[in-house]
């Protein structure tokens, strides 16, 4: 069998083989592939084959392309629907900021993070962080990419070697042989753009999931900025809010100042401390760089994919577009976790889960004699982000992680114990320094004291 299902087939008498080894065109193929592509692309999000045959004809396109994202998030939105803003909204957001802006004054040193702020439709939450999404998650995609590379000039190398099948020198290739060697070079750059569209064809469906469930601009709880890498301001979705308060037995200007107490938190972190969006940006490209494809393994999953396609009724047809992504997502291609990686993963999912913590304990501290539904709609936030949460979709899909709601009652309880045992300061300070992993999450306390200098710095010297 030829690497990833592609090649000249074993018997190029066969009517169904396609072209003889020794006519091999590699363009034509190409040219097949694009047709083939253009008629399936609406199943695909609207991926624009242009993204992943640009390469081939000298272009140069992202490893993660952003007008695809911005395409399949919009599709989503328009078919979800986007009303317009109108005055009321705007009054009312402002009036739920003001409010929850004078109670965070009590609950945080951070200060008030923008004075403007704003009530955006979905579009508008679209157009304000697709850049910031676009700039978090193109790590993963130059990594997915470059691993892509690594692989195929080492299957070139070993073949210059002589390394198939005892061949003793590249000019002994017979003509199946060299027409695989020829495909090589072509065959990496279809997969990188294959790859980075349907990465950007995935994050664009959940950033427009997002866009119709988010509250605010900061809802992700991502330190996302704009293209002027400049935090994002502080903006409530009332569309949304209004969907969320179906049904439920709670005035709207309690919802509207619950969830303008959670944006204007965030936003107040993330202004204070910018260092957090390299901090996720690194970690996220931390774990990027460990990809690694195995060659041997590759071959291994695609004949275990090949054979579960049969056994689901599914024929494998390496020119059809349809086809590859079913094997793609039957697990032709995974990447095994390394240490590294997992290393990363474990920082990310912290850092995560100390935002949400943080937030939570903010909020409590800052509304909870002030609005009679504060437990009510904490719960439901919670409920609402653990079943159905795109940004957690999103991880779970690109790096099968998910914040568990075990890991953000820990960090809720850990700066709410620091707060309680030292003050809002304390907690506070903790995000200028190095931030608690996982094992010190369980006692606040000791992870204090092994981060304060003591005042007669002689005794760390005694014997």
């Amino acid at each position: 069998m030829t690497p990833f299902g592609f090649g000249p087939p074993d018997d190029p008498n066969n009517e169904n083989s396609g072209q003889n080894p020794e006519n091999f065109d590699i363009n034509e193929m190409m040219r097949q592939m694009q047709s083939e592509f253009q008629k399936i692309s609406p199943q695909f999000g609207f991926m624009n084959p242009a993204n992943l045959f640009g390469a081939m004809s000298g272009g140069t396109g992202s490893a993660l392309p952003k007008d695809v994202i911005r395409e399949v998030a919009k599709t989503f939105i328009q078919t979800q629907g986007s009303q317009p803003i109108g005055a009321n909204d705007e009054a009312k957001c402002e009036e739920a900021f003001s409010i929850a802006n004078t109670w965070l004054d009590q609950a945080t040193v951070f200060p008030m993070a923008a004075s403007d702020h704003a009530a955006i439709s979905p579009i508008d939450w679209l157009n304000n962080t697709i850049d910031g999404w676009h700039s978090t998650f193109e790590p993963l995609a130059i990594g997915l990419s470059d691993a892509v590379t690594k692989l195929v000039e080492e299957a070139t190398g070993a073949m210059q070697a002589g390394q198939i099948e005892g061949l003793e020198s590249l000019e002994n290739l017979d003509p199946q042989q060299a027409a695989m060697a020829a495909q090589l070079g072509p065959m990496a750059q279809i997969l990188r753009g294959f790859i980075g569209s349907m990465l950007a064809t995935q994050m664009g469906q959940t950033i427009g999931a997002l866009a119709s469930a988010s509250k605010g601009s900061h809802d992700a709880a991502l330190p996302l900025t704009n293209n002027a890498e400049k935090a994002l301001k502080p903006s409530l979705l009332p569309q949304t809010l209004r969907k969320f308060g179906t049904d439920l037995e709670i005035p709207e200007t309690e919802i509207a100042i619950f969830f303008a107490l959670r944006e204007a938190a965030i936003a107040r972190l993330f202004e204070s401390n910018p260092w957090l969006v390299s901090y996720m940006k690194a970690a996220i490209a931390e774990y990027g760089k460990g990809i690694h494809i195995d060659l041997d393994a590759i071959q291994r999953q695609a004949e275990e994919t090949m054979r579960n396609m049969q056994d689901a009724g599914q024929e494998f047809d390496p020119q059809n577009a349809e086809s590859f992504t079913i094997a793609l997502n039957n697990g032709l291609f995974t990447p095994e976790e390394s240490p590294q990686q997992a290393a990363a993963l474990e920082k990310l999912e912290t850092a995560l889960a100390l935002i949400d913590g943080w937030v939570e304990e903010v909020i409590t501290l800052a509304a909870d004699n002030r609005l009679p539904s504060l437990a009510s709609l904490s719960e439901l936030l919670r409920r609402e982000r653990v079943s159905n949460s795109p940004i957690q979709q999103l991880f779970k899909a690109l790096f099968n992680l998910e914040v568990s709601p075990k890991r953000v009652r820990e960090a809720t309880f850990f700066w709410h114990e620091l707060r309680e045992k030292r003050d809002i300061e304390q907690r506070d300070k903790v995000w200028s320094g190095l931030l608690p992993t996982e094992k010190e999450l369980s006692d606040p306390i000791a992870f204090i004291g092994s981060t304060e200098i003591p005042d007669d710095i002689s005794k760390l010297f005694d014997n």
